[in-house]
């Protein structure tokens, strides 16, 4: 997935900002994605409280979930 900032979302937090944007993850699993390195801005490395600044773009990528045998 793929997203570019606007001058007005200069400044919220990148996880919240990505809350907003992806409803079907959780903001754990985007905390969870960014601390294992699958979320970019600006095609750098990112931690979860960093901010947002205007035409940032924000690469995620979510792996597949694990196989569980039951």
């Amino acid at each position: 997935m793929r997203f570019t900032a606007t001058d007005s979302d200069r400044g919220e937090r990148l996880d919240q900002w990505l809350k907003a944007r992806c409803p079907d993850l959780s903001r754990m699993r985007i905390q969870a994605l960014i601390k294992a390195g699958c979320v970019r801005a600006g095609g750098k490395p990112v931690k979860a409280h960093a901010r947002v600044s205007g035409g940032l773009v924000v690469e995620v990528r979510v792996p597949p979930p694990d196989v569980v045998e039951l």
